[in-house]
């Protein structure tokens, strides 16, 4: 299993406000990018990505996309696109407590889970019943604690699916953004 405690580096940096952070598997970043509708022809920065942009960095084996203060990746219609018939998974978080972990395989609808309920749903039963994915069982109910938090547990899920590490790289703040649609 996983140690969730390796993105408790989340908590650190200041995106345990509100981040949305997607890997997708066997697609480029310009794919990812046109994908997600992202306007390529005019870059933008951190601070005027807020809510309204994404950058995408490649790593072995897919991507890692990165919304600071957006979503847009953890809807679940825009994951199925994303994954193109393959697999994708998302961790979203925002500062009203709205959180989420959705994942598609294989051309499967999107299914979501919102994090904070793993505190009420931590039992075997339980996650057959949201249709968690197995690999994700022993992660789901730390969801609920303190520590490592959900931020990093939503994280360590989203490597759980797609076997993608998310390097603390991909969260760059001073890295090239696109503007997505509204």
């Amino acid at each position: 299993m996983i140690d969730a405690t390796k993105y408790s580096w989340i908590n650190d940096d200041g995106l345990d406000v509100a981040t949305c952070v997607t890997v997708v598997l066997d697609i480029s970043a310009q794919e990812a990018l046109a994908r997600f509708g992202a306007d390529t022809s005019t870059e933008i920065d951190f601070d005027t990505a807020h809510g309204e942009g994404v950058t995408v960095l490649a790593v072995p084996g897919g991507v890692v996309a990165f919304e600071p203060n957006g979503f847009l990746g953890s809807v679940p219609d825009v994951l199925e696109r994303l994954a193109g018939g393959g697999r994708a998974a998302s961790a979203f978080w925002n500062v009203n407590g709205d959180d989420s972990f959705v994942w598609t395989t294989d051309g499967a609808p999107a299914r979501s889970v919102e994090l904070l309920h793993a505190e009420e749903d931590d039992d075997a039963d339980s996650m057959d019943d949201l249709g968690l994915p197995p690999v994700v069982h022993g992660l789901w109910p730390q969801a609920a604690g303190e520590s490592p938090g959900p931020c990093a547990v939503g994280l360590a899920m989203v490597e759980a699916v797609t076997g993608i590490e998310i390097p603390r790289a991909a969260l760059a703040t001073d890295a090239t953004f696109y503007r997505l649609p509204q």
